[in-house]
């Protein structure tokens, strides 16, 4: 090997003890390493057990002892040594990753790992993993596994508490699940920022199942905007506006819309709540006509429209176009741009998933 890449090894070892060095690990007693008498039970310093089923093991990963879990409903949680629960020091919209290493008998899903998120010691959020992935579910009693889960702290928080929760399997009572080096820290810092300036001036309208948005932009070059729908990520786009499709009638929304610099900074998520409309006629209703609501009376409509329905209750219905006895496909599957303004004849057929079935034509008069 030459100097160069001796150089360049050890450049890269220096960086990531570095990395790991920036960013502790948040618990305490992690490897179980101490304990203590406690009446006729031996406990593992700076942890709690809601029942006397959790034992000392000599079974261990690193060092020289483990953590002994069963199969009945109990938690195992962090403490620290003055009895607080929520010591983690956290920094809100952060990226945390949890591992730790297991073994044992258990034959079902067990072991929800789960964060309890505060701001100056109380709740504000809990966030426990209890998918397949998140849980154990192949624990071999010869080899050690490692557990990896990743949690994003919420906003605003500033501490935290953690626990490892195990649930009743009668028929694996008597089987067990060791745990061993815990490990808690920070692997990505927030990228949210006052920094950043939100999107301002946000406007929202709802049909039965759209609901339409706006917003000024953000001044500078490269922005994007995150859009949320009930505090889940639906897009990102570079424009100032989006429909959000196939809703629920008559339903709350929170609508959210983040900006998103070029170097990933993000700013806080501005919020609105909206409400869509009702269905005008029931389904089995005999005189319910599916119509595109942005034609207007007498066929008045501008060079470009949205083919949006009221009244159709699939979502998910068959529908074809014909513009003046041509068929077409809607540009990104509900847009019509007229080539020219005048008389147009638009004929729409539309079949319903339990057959239900309806031919429109509109006389249009394009302006």
């Amino acid at each position: 090997m030459n100097l160069y890449k001796l150089l360049l090894l050890a450049f890269l070892c220096c960086t990531l003890d570095l990395t790991a060095q920036t960013h502790p690990n948040l618990i305490l007693n992690s490897g179980f390493e101490e304990w203590r008498t406690a009446g006729i039970y031996e406990k593992p310093v700076c942890w709690y057990f809601s029942v006397g089923s959790i034992e000392k093991s000599n079974q261990s990963h690193s060092g020289s002892h483990a953590v002994k879990l069963v199969a009945i409903p109990h938690t195992l949680s962090i403490i620290d040594r003055a009895n607080n629960y929520y010591y983690m020091n956290i920094e809100g919209g952060a990226t945390y990753r949890l591992t730790y290493w297991y073994k044992g008998t258990l034959q079902r899903a067990n072991c929800v790992s789960t964060v309890i998120w505060c701001k100056e010691k109380r709740k504000v959020k809990t966030t426990a993993k209890k998918t397949l992935r998140d849980m154990v579910t192949d624990a071999s009693p010869t080899e050690w596994k490692q557990k990896t889960i990743d949690f994003v702290a919420p906003q605003g928080v500033n501490c935290a508490g953690f626990c490892f929760e195990m649930k009743e399997e009668n028929t694996d009572a008597n089987n067990y699940l060791l745990i061993d080096d815990v490990v808690f820290k920070k692997i990505k810092s927030s990228t949210i920022t006052e920094d950043v300036p939100m999107p301002y001036d946000v406007k929202v309208s709802a049909q039965q199942r759209e609901i339409f948005m706006s917003w000024h932009p953000v001044q500078g070059s490269g922005i994007k905007y995150n859009i949320l729908l009930n505090g889940r990520q639906v897009s990102t786009i570079s424009t100032t506006n989006y429909i959000l499709q196939k809703l629920q009638p008559n339903t709350s929304y929170e609508i959210g819309v983040q900006t998103i610099m070029p170097d990933g900074k993000k700013s806080k998520v501005a919020k609105k709540n909206i409400i869509t409309e009702l269905m005008m006629t029931g389904r089995e209703d005999e005189n319910r006509i599916p119509y595109i609501y942005q034609i207007k009376n007498y066929g008045d409509c501008p060079r470009s429209i949205e083919l949006f329905f009221n009244d159709l209750y699939d979502v998910n219905a068959q529908i074809k176009y014909t513009l003046d006895g041509i068929p077409f496909v809607p540009v990104d599957g509900y847009k019509l741009d007229f080539n020219k303004t005048g008389k147009h004849i638009l004929v729409v057929d539309i079949i319903e998933s339990d057959g239900k079935a309806w031919t429109l034509e509109y006389n249009l008069n394009v302006k």
